[in-house]
């Protein structure tokens, strides 16, 4: 089912690989461009997805179906880029179009693993609840 969100994905990120790669200086030079409504699609698709789940109000524990699984590990190294993009910035500035959809793609991955887990009908391993969440 997710066929499609993740060929989009794939070419957005080869795109974001081209505009990073590219100076800043010379980036005007790059025929390439990110989608420009890159990180609200990803809004949409976390919308949509989401939709569909249940709330759980605590922390998971990656894993699950080997998609899941897969989906986790992809959003923590989306989350790990997006770090590394961020220190690049100080350097050489990045573009906020890129930033801002490597940021919502995490959060994507997060919810398309979530909704791989119930479409499976795997329960969440639960971590932690979140405090803000528990009821006084």
């Amino acid at each position: 089912p997710f066929d499609p969100t993740l060929r989009t994905i794939q070419m957005e990120l080869m795109v974001v690989m081209s505009r990073v790669a590219t100076p800043c200086e010379l980036r005007h030079q790059n025929p390439n461009a990110l989608m420009p409504e890159a990180t609200a699609w990803c809004e949409q698709q976390m919308d949509a997805l989401t939709a569909e789940l249940a709330d759980n109000g605590y922390f998971i524990l990656p894993g699950g179906t080997p998609v899941s699984a897969q989906l986790q590990f992809a959003r923590t190294v989306a989350r790990r880029a997006e770090r590394r993009l961020w220190t690049l910035h100080r350097q050489d500035a990045v573009e906020e179009a890129v930033l801002s959809f490597i940021n919502r793609l995490s959060d994507l991955l997060f919810v398309m693993a979530r909704w791989e887990m119930q479409q499976h009908a795997h329960s969440e391993e639960r971590w932690q609840a979140f405090a803000y969440k528990r009821k006084r």
